[in-house]
């Protein structure tokens, strides 16, 4: 039923509500005016003594809609304006919920297309607020370490670094591929909804911990590599410097592989003329740095270096005083290949020592 306008006193057409229309055509059928029908309405409630022991029950009400009601008893509902009213309400072909939603509807605002985009989540966007930030933080770290002045950690990362690329690869695709058969599968079902609420969610939610997962198993596999490489660098220093004790051919090369299944390569220590060239064969030579023959002594402005033939190298103040060092004493002083800085520095008679125990 089409709603009903009534004109504003500036001229304004405004609606009005089914109850106001229902009392208009109320009033027109009396020959009242709406506020005389009101009016008597009101004075009628207040003098009602409805229900009274002669008005109609519900099941009459009933009986009524399914035209089997008695004569006596509809002779009734016209003397009794409630029950009469009743009768009315009852007979409508429109139910009164129904008239209650349509009131609704109309009243509701519609949507436009980005309004009703919004009223819903994109599960979506729910992978996307997972994955990036954990997307991002992996990209600092590998601009982080790719800066770091530190051979022997790139190293031990270089083993992983396209099995990881792959991997994070296949999962993004995974997740992808997850989401796109979860959002046919909902509209399948008819569970979208279910899918706008938790599925972008469930999925990004997956790949965040298949993620930190993976980067546990990364991590512990990149700290194994550093160890392995540092243990064989120190391994191959105290057999050079053994043969520097005993006398021996101090030019020969020495090579030792690392105990590692995932660094494929070896470490190989080239003697000269007081020092001693690091290098990581893995088809390719990498150099890892110097070690230089000398002893510890002390510079003009205080600080301690190692005085290596003809240079003196500087030597971070911690290094020294970790190891029971003394001035005087043969050490290698350890120089990576990317500074001119000792970054440690070895007891020639302890590395022999400890060489001389293998």
């Amino acid at each position: 039923m089409a709603r009903e306008t009534i004109t504003a006193p500036f001229g304004e057409a405004v609606r009005i509500s089914e109850l106001e229309s229902t009392v208009k055509r109320r009033a027109a059928r009396l020959g009242k005016s709406v506020d005389e029908l009101l009016a008597d309405d009101r004075k009628a409630i207040h003098l009602s003594t409805y229900p009274s022991v002669d008005c109609l029950d519900p099941w009459e009400v009933e009986q009524f809609c399914l035209g089997n009601l008695l004569l006596e008893r509809i002779s009734h509902a016209q003397s009794c304006p409630m029950c009469a009213a009743m009768l009315e309400v009852a007979n409508s072909s429109e139910l009164p919920i129904d008239a209650f939603m349509r009131e609704v509807a109309a009243a509701r605002p519609i949507l436009n297309a980005r309004d009703r985009t919004a009223a819903f989540r994109d599960p979506l966007w729910d992978i996307v607020a997972v994955t990036a930030p954990i997307l991002i933080l992996c990209i600092i770290a590998a601009a982080i370490i790719a800066v770091t002045p530190d051979v022997i950690l790139s190293i031990s990362i270089s083993s992983l670094k396209w099995t990881s690329l792959t991997t994070v690869s296949a999962a993004i695709a995974v997740a992808l591929i997850v989401f796109l058969s979860g959002m046919t599968a909902a509209k399948w079902f008819g569970a979208q909804r279910s899918f706008q609420k938790i599925g972008g969610a469930v999925i990004g939610g997956l790949f965040a911990t298949f993620t930190v997962g993976y980067g546990a198993f990364f991590t512990w596999h990149v700290t194994s590599n550093y160890r392995g490489l540092q243990s064989a660098e120190d391994r191959v220093l105290r057999i050079v410097a053994s043969q520097i004790n005993d006398g021996s051919n101090r030019t020969s090369v020495v090579r030792y592989s690392p105990d590692s299944k995932s660094l494929a390569g070896t470490l190989v220590a080239v003697p000269g003329q007081n020092y001693v060239n690091m290098y990581w064969d893995h088809g390719k030579r990498t150099s890892l740095g110097t070690a230089y023959l000398g002893y510890i002594a002390q510079r003009s402005d205080g600080k301690i270096a190692v005085r290596a033939a003809n240079q003196m190298i500087e030597v971070n103040a911690p290094i020294y005083q970790s190891q029971q060092i003394e001035r005087g004493d043969t050490v290698f002083a350890f120089v990576p290949s990317n500074t001119d800085k000792a970054s440690k520095i070895f007891s020639i008679d302890e590395l022999a020592r400890k060489g001389s125990q293998q």
